[in-house]
Formats: C-alpha cells, structure tokens, sequence
C-alpha cells in the first residue's frame, strides 16, 4: 500500500481514504460521499504540550466520478485533504451552525462515518513530558461507523466500531471484506475505474449470478396459449371454462366459438401475424375475443372503451391495428381504415379456412402503457415469452381443475392475462366479473362469496377496498397481491382468515410476472420474492456491475419471460432492452426496469422506489411526463408539473401545478379527460404564478407546495340548514379524503377524489346503514344529491293507505346549521 500510494504521488492516509469513500460510495449507490476525519487541536492551535482528547472533527467531500482512474482519484482527493487540514481551526459546530442544514434528531449533520489512521510507531507525546498509553475498550461510539486503520512494522489492521441499533457483525463484516479486496484491487491495478474496483468475492459472484438465478425448468415453450387451451378443451370438453353474469360457456363451447371467430378473421384478412384490436364489454365474449384472435395468428391489442376516444384512437394508430373486434358498430369509428368484425354476428358453425400452426416466436399480444414521451407505447410479447410465465406462475399459484378463479381486471392491464389464461390451461374455471361489479367493492365480494371462489388477484389498493366492503378470507383461498408494493399490516389482515397469499412482482416488459414468494404472517419485511422459473433477476450499477451484497442498484431481468421490444419504437426497445456482459461472461439480453432494488442474503429482492419518474396508482403504471405532456396541450396552460403526493390524505393522490394561476379548473381537468383515461387525471389541483426554479434554472419539483385546504365560503343568507343525513355523509367524505372545505353541493371529483375513494365512501357509509354503492356517488355526485338518493332507496313498502312507510327517521328528526369546514 506505501509503495502504491507513492506510485500515484499520494500519502497512505490519503490512499486509504479514498477507497473507503469508493466503498461506501458503492454501498449506497451514491457519488458524494462526506466522511469525518478526527485531527489533534493541539497542532492547529499551537499549543503542543496541552494535555488532554482534544479532537476535532473534519468532516471532508469529496464527489466521485466512477470513471475516473484511482490512480487520479486519489491524487485530486490529496490535495482536498490537504486544503482542508490547512483548516483544521474550524471546528465541526462551527460548520453545522454556518450551514443551512436541515436537522434530524436522530442523525448526526453532515455525516455520520469517521475514518482514521492509526501510527503505532509513533509514540503520543505533550512536550517534554513523559506519557503511557493503556488501552480502554469503547463503551459506544460517537458515529454511526468508524473505521480505524493501524499502521505497524506488522502490516495494516482495520478496526471498524459501529452502532448496533442499525448494524449487525455480519453486515459490518461483509463491508470490511469489501475493503479489505478493494484495496487489494488498487494495488494490484491502480488504474483501474473507480466503478470498477473488484469488491466482490469470488463467493459474492457466483451467488448473484447463478446460485440466486438457478431457475432452470421444463415447459411447453413451442406451445401457445391457445394450443394448451384447445388440449384441455380436449381432454375436458363439458367442463365449465367460464361463467359471467349472463350464463357459462363450457370448454367445447368455448373453443368452437373462438375458432370460428379466427376462421372468421382468416377469410376477412388473410394476413397472418397482424395486430387485431378487441374492443368488448366483460364477458365471455372477451374469452372469445382473446382465443379467436391468436387462434388466428394475430396479436391482440385490448382497448377500454371506458377510456377517452382520442386515447383509443392514438393506441389504434400506434398499433398499426388490421382489425377490430367489437360487440358494436360504433366501436369501428375507433379505427376507421380497419375491418370490423361484431361478435354477435358470428356463426359458430359456418365454415372456413383452416386454422394456421402460430409459431411460439409470434406475437400473443400488444399492451399500451403510460409512455413518457407523451404518447402511450405498445409492449409487444411472443407466444414463448407468454408460456413461459403463464407456465410458472401456475406452478407458483398452485392452480388446479378444482379452482375456480375471479377475473377483475381490465382486459387492458397485463394483470388480466394470469386471471384469464392460468385457469383455461388448467382446467379450471373462470368467474368472471363485468364492469358494473368490479365498480363496488361489495358486489365483488359477494360474487366471489356467491361463486365459492377458490383464487383471486388484485391490487393491494383493490384488497383494501374489498376488506373494507366485508371481504374475509377462508382456508383454501389463493390470493395473489400484484401491481403495486404490499404493505405488511395488509398482508397480515389477508392471512388471518387462514387463506393462503402470494406477493408477486413483474412489469409488462416481462410478460406479467418475473418474481414472486408467498407469505406468512411472522413480522418480517415483504419482499418480491425470487425469480420464477427460467427468468434471471440482477441488481447493477450505474456501470451495469454487480454492486457489494446488500447494495441498492437498479434491477435488470433476463430469461424466457422478456418481451420483444416497444411495438414500431426501435428507439425506446434499444434503450429498455441492452445487451449486458456480467463478470466477464457472454452478453446477454436484459430489462432495465428503473426500479430501485437490492439482493438479500437470503436470495429473495427488495425494492425501493425508482430511479425516474414512473409511478404506480392503483396498480396502473403512470409516467408524469406523459400528463404533463398532456396538460400543456390544454388551452390557457402555460406551464406545468405533477407529482404523485404521499402526503394529502389516506391514499396517494395525483397533483397538478398549472400556470398562471386562477384558470378554470373544472375546465381544465375535463379537457385532460378527453385526453387521458380517468386514472391519470389528477384529482388536486394547484394554481401558481411561476413554477419554482433550481439556481441551475431547473424546476425544482422539492419545492412545488403542498395544496392547501380550500377555504369554506362564508354561508349566504338564505341558505337552507345541512340535514343530519347530509352531515353524516359529509362526516364520511371528509375522513376519507383527508380534507374539509367543500359544500353539499360540491362535486366529489372537484374536491380531491378518485374512483378509489369512492369505494371507500361506499363501504363507510353502508356501515352506517346508508345504503348506497358505488355507482350511487358516481351518479350522484354531491352530499346533497347522494343524500337524496339515500331516502329514496330506503323508503319502505306502501302501507294500505298507500303512504311509504318511514325510513331513516333517525337521520330525519331535525335539522341543524353545520359547517362542513373545520
């Protein structure tokens, strides 16, 4: 180590401490990176021959670039150490209280590790007098990590002492390693990268790359989906396939249904692997949609009707569609240059070409998601890639022929493709649920209480809802939590009535699901489990490399599972999918996700946010850029941002800042929903003169303000008294959005909510005996007109003299002035 850091112009001390700050660097995932050095006073201030610990603390930054060569790293931060012992006279409070810090009671300021290097040979001296040194073991530590490195004629040891309320042995031992083979990386190759420094043992690798990552396993990856389908229409013709709320169709009936719609589009188009958009309500029809499309060769390309038709029509173009499958005539002016086919016109038995052998490298189907440019972009997935997952999360979700599966999703959201194909290659049942059910939390759990469901998948946000509505699990119940993080007091409310719950985790670039484990209730943090079969997950770098153990990075996935790319978008393809070497091996094709995660030791991932600005709501992906994009296409917007907040209620909310301030809101946000579906429409918003600014000219989005509550209007005179049942549905509307401020005759929209509040007012206000549901609010969107509503479904039966009967009278017995504003 003398000689190296000789070699590259610098001290020991200096050497050193720049490979501590490399590994802590790597550890966090950061480039700036502050760590105290302890220097004697006595020196700085002249005074040798004072006795006593009188220590101050420097606190150094030094910003690492990951590219730059050690060998200049440690000479650029020599000379910063240099500079700032030439300072030593400024003293650590100084710095904090000349700082604008912001302080945290529980967290040092500036930083919390200490590094030091130790002389043995050096003998402890005050003047002339005469010292001995006895060691005294610490009873704690001042800082969070402090590394000691002792210099002796026997070589270098490192000491590391560190808080045991935030470290344990195994951890401060891993680390050490970690430092320990970076400097022997130095030494051996001083000129290596910073970013590249070997930290890994030999172990660490291969437990990364192959121990974590055995997930090789069979499956029938040269079948489709609609091959395995037709194999157990085969082996189980009778048995039931499906059922909605208008009847069932059996498996036999099923298969000849969707043959005959791919025969159908055959004689339409003989056009083989082209795109077919399907545009029909929740229904079997679906089933026949989905089937009859790859049946045929094509891809499907889902559309939600419920969606603004200028979406619908920019998806159509997107995917270049050959066609669409419809329920309605009207649905064709979606795509005007495309053949339509009505499903209610199909003959079952009519004749017609042959069905064509799909290869498994065809394309199964195109999902639109959020896009950042603006534009939404179609994920394009092979039949391979489909199997694969379908294959696995079976395996995973241990479905049977016995079980009988809930289906809620949108047809839109990959979400739906577990919940509609796992059971078809099963032999399973599909129960599946319209689109007036899946609007209330209440007739979803009594359709799965009604259809003795035995699995279901939902969102977290979903979950929630339908705890609140009366949902309680049963032994033999398989639930599955996906699209969003699941929190742990969740979970544990799912597991408690003895059903069993899978955590699974995977986005649309990799065919619905890429990890998943299923849980217990036993405290421990919720993870997205381990990669599932013949699907490879790796946690890099911003130099696409494996990072120490335990270190946040950004998550990759390989495998069978991938998609092929971002339909027509070579762009966006070559820049999501990359062709990456690990530990010297053969490139091979990854997904960056952007998602923040971690390797565990037990095997398992852990994320933790994103490394852009995607989010997830309500289990639907979401990039801001795109509403922004959006916004200022509206007339009378300036400028624009949004944020998804965390902080302005129970549920996270999305929040438009426009300029100017003092625009139309209500206009605005209905020209927005034209634009986009109703789930990217922010529900607050806030009005500012001048969007903040960085010192670098940037907006600073830190800074964009919390909305406030708006301010109650002072009563008119004249103005009718609020009702007790109007004070109660008030109560509701304000503990669910977090907010006060609003009239019975504000829309419930215009103050702060979304769809998902609006169950959550439904089931609160059922509790009370106020029976309304969720499409009662949508309906009647108002304290008031809710109300009225209220009293009309609940009056009675005529008596004989033909007057209703009384109801409600609890909530009629008088009237009181009340202010629904705290």
């Amino acid at each position: 180590m003398r000689k190296t850091a000789a070699a590259n112009g610098a001290t020991l001390f200096a050497t050193l401490f720049t490979a501590l700050q490399v590994v802590i660097g790597r550890l966090t995932g950061t480039s700036d990176v502050v760590i105290g050095v302890p220097v004697a006073a006595q020196a700085s201030d002249g005074r040798p021959d004072l006795v006593g610990h009188c220590v101050r603390m420097l606190p150094f930054r030094s910003p690492l670039d990951w590219d730059s060569p050690f060998s200049s790293a440690v000479r650029t931060a020599a000379g910063r150490l240099a500079d700032g012992f030439d300072h030593a006279g400024c003293t650590y409070g100084t710095l904090v209280r000349a700082l604008p810090l912001q302080r945290v009671a529980d967290r040092l300021p500036l930083t919390e590790i200490q590094f030091n290097l130790e002389r043995l040979s050096t003998a402890t001296g005050f003047g002339d007098l005469s010292v001995e040194v006895t060691p005294n073991a610490k009873a704690a530590v001042t800082f969070d990590l402090c590394v000691n490195t002792i210099e002796s004629a026997a070589g270098l040891r490192i000491d590391c002492d560190y808080s045991t309320a935030l470290f344990d042995e195994a951890t401060i031992a891993r680390w050490m390693q970690h430092y320990r083979l970076a400097l022997e990386s130095i030494v051996a190759a001083p000129g290596t990268p910073l970013g590249a420094l070997d930290l890994l043992s030999t172990e660490q690798t291969r437990f990364a790359l192959d121990a974590v990552n055995h997930t090789e396993a069979a499956y029938p990856g040269e079948s489709c989906i609609h091959d395995l389908f037709a194999a157990q229409a085969a082996r189980t013709p009778e048995r039931l396939a499906c059922v909605d709320g208008t009847g069932s169709l059996t498996y036999a009936e099923l298969d000849r249904r969707s043959a005959a719609l791919a025969r159908a589009l055959l004689q339409a188009s003989p056009m083989r692997q082209g795109r077919i958009a399907l545009a029909v309500d929740r229904s079997s029809a679906q089933l026949v949609g989905l089937l009859g499309i790859m049946k045929a060769g094509h891809a499907y390309v889902p559309l939600d009707l419920r969606q603004p038709i200028e979406r619908l029509r920019q998806i159509a173009a997107s995917a270049r569609i050959d066609g669409i499958v419809c329920q309605d005539a009207t649905v064709a002016a979606i795509a005007p240059g495309a053949a339509a086919l009505r499903l209610d016109e199909l003959d079952d038995e009519a004749s017609g070409p042959d069905l064509p052998h799909v290869p498994s490298d065809a394309s199964a189907y195109v999902l639109f998601t959020s896009g950042s440019t603006g534009t939404p972009k179609g994920v394009e997935t092979g039949h391979r890639a489909l199997t694969n997952t379908l294959s696995a999360m079976a395996r995973l979700w241990e479905i049977t022929a016995d079980d009988d599966v809930v289906a809620s999703s949108a047809v839109t959201v990959d979400a739906s493709i577990p919940e509609l194909f796992i059971p078809l290659m099963t032999g399973a049942r599909v129960v599946l649920a319209d689109s007036e059910t899946v609007l209330t939390g209440f007739e979803l759990v009594a359709l799965a209480d009604r259809t003795k469901a035995t699995a279901m998948l939902a969102t977290p946000t979903l979950w929630r809802i339908l705890l609140e509505a009366g949902f309680a699990s049963r032994p033999g119940l398989k639930m599955v939590a996906a699209g969003e993080p699941l929190p742990r007091d969740l979970a544990d409310r799912l597991l408690a009535g003895g059903g069993r719950l899978w955590n699974l985790y995977g986005p649309t670039e990799t065919a619905v699901c890429a990890s998943g484990s299923e849980l217990a209730i036993d405290g421990a943090d919720i993870t997205i489990g381990r990669p599932i079969a013949n699907v490879q997950l790796y946690v890099l770098d911003e130099g696409d490399r494996l990072p120490p153990p335990g270190a946040f990075g950004t998550l990759f996935i390989g495998g069978d599972g991938l998609a092929k790319g971002y339909f027509d978008r070579p762009d966006l393809t070559a820049r999501a999918f990359r062709e990456i070497a690990l530990a010297g091996r053969p490139p091979r094709r990854l997904y960056c996700t952007g998602d923040r995660a971690r390797l565990l030791p037990s095997g398992a991932f852990e994320l933790r946010g994103r490394n852009d600005r995607q989010v997830k709501l309500r289990g639907f992906r979401i990039e801001l850029e795109e509403i922004e994009s959006a916004l200022r296409e509206v007339a009378g917007v300036r400028d624009c941002a949004v944020l998804l907040r965390h902080d302005i209620g129970p549920q996270p909310a999305l929040v438009a800042y426009v300029m100017p301030a003092g625009g139309d809101v209500a206009a605005l946000k209905a020209d927005l929903s034209r634009r986009l579906p109703d789930y990217m429409v922010p529900t607050r918003w806030v009005g500012l003169d001048a969007l903040p600014l960085t010192p670098g000219g940037k907006l600073d989005r830190n800074a964009l303000p919390r909305p406030a509550e708006a301010p109650r209007p002072a009563e008119p005179p004249g103005e009718r008294t609020e009702t007790p049942l109007e004070a109660t549905i008030a109560a509701v509307w304000a503990e669910v959005l977090g907010r006060t401020g609003f009239g019975v005759e504000d829309p419930l929209f215009s103050v702060g909510a979304d769809s998902l509040h609006v169950f959550r007012i439904a089931a609160r206000l059922q509790r009370q005996g106020i029976a309304v549901d969720a499409r009662d609010l949508m309906k009647n969107p108002t304290v008031a007109a809710l109300a009225r509503k209220a009293q009309d479904k609940s009056r009675g039966p005529r008596t004989e003299s033909g007057r209703t009967a009384p109801a409600l009278s609890d909530f009629r017995r008088g009237a009181r002035r009340r202010s629904v504003s705290s």
